[in-house]
């Protein structure tokens, strides 16, 4: 049987935009054998956010783990949301860590960053910046 993630991330595809991490990740994933659900393409801010967690929900149960990509702006909001939803059905989630600005919010929004990247199976460290960042504040789940 396939392992099926729900890959939650801006997926704004199309002209004007960059090629981002979920496009390339999502299809190497597949590649490899997995089964994977990406979101959101939605280009409204709130709309995406109610897409991404209305996406938890309803593939809960089709799905083995869900990755977020967590950015240091507003983005860091939406994965705080998304990773408590799924704490609640009690589904594993795995943060993607992205922008140079994670180390600030792990020192002015420490109650949400600890919910958030304590409650993970791994925190993604794409960078040695960020995972000597993390380390520093005593993260200890992370690749």
């Amino acid at each position: 049987m396939k392992t099926a993630i729900l890959y939650v991330g801006n997926d704004l595809q199309g002209s004007g935009t960059n090629v981002t991490t979920i496009a390339t990740l999502s299809t190497q994933l597949k590649s490899l054998g997995y089964e994977v659900h990406a979101v959101s393409r939605k280009r409204n801010k709130v709309i995406r956010l109610l897409d991404m967690m209305w996406s938890v929900v309803a593939y809960r149960r089709q799905v083995d783990y869900v990755l977020i990509d967590t950015y240091s702006t507003w983005n860091f909001y939406y994965a705080v949301a998304v990773a408590n939803l799924c704490r609640l059905f009690r589904l594993p989630y795995i943060p993607i860590l992205h922008g140079g600005n994670l180390p600030s919010r792990l020192k002015n929004n420490r109650f949400l960053s600890y919910k958030l990247f304590n409650g993970a199976k791994t925190n993604v460290c794409p960078s040695h910046y960020l995972l000597e960042a993390f380390k520093k504040e005593g993260y200890t789940n992370l690749t």
